[in-house]
């Protein structure tokens, strides 16, 4: 069958250490329409823009309405790098996302409130999130997930 792969014999191997669901679900979930005018969070844009080629060209996106006046990011994702005995670890959080119904394994991260900068919304996301207190030593560019 042409564009579809047979599903494999086996079962496909799970992350090192497999991550559990706790039963944690979504009970009687129910998606809604929701104007731009009603929305907290976000709101549908189409932004209209002229390619490398000259053709004009749209793109329909969501945009957060969060992002405080004036800035180029409106959240952070933090790396943080644990120094263990056994070495280096990565610090990644079980998340319970509604969209998706499912637990996500990801880096702490959340939204920068209004005169604070990159690196303090850093330090204030891992706290809340992990516990972890931490400083920033670096920071990097600004990152776009495709979300």
């Amino acid at each position: 069958m042409r564009g579809t792969r047979q599903a494999s014999p086996h079962t496909p191997r799970p992350f090192k250490h497999q991550v559990p669901n706790h039963g944690i679900r979504c009970a009687g979930t129910r998606r809604l329409s929701l104007p731009n005018s009603q929305a907290e969070w976000k709101r549908l844009v189409k932004t209209t823009y002229i390619g490398q080629d000259g053709v004009t060209r749209t793109w329909e996106h969501a945009e957060r309405t969060t992002r405080p006046e004036g800035s180029a990011f409106d959240g952070v994702s933090v790396v943080a790098i644990l120094e263990k005995d056994t070495g280096r670890e990565i610090l990644l959080e079980k998340q319970y996302r509604p969209p998706l119904d499912k637990i996500c394994i990801e880096l702490p991260a959340g939204l920068v409130d209004t005169g604070e900068t990159a690196e303090q919304a850093a330090v204030r996301e891992l706290k809340e999130e992990t516990g972890y207190v931490a400083q920033a030593l670096t920071t990097s560019p600004i990152m776009f997930n495709g979300m």
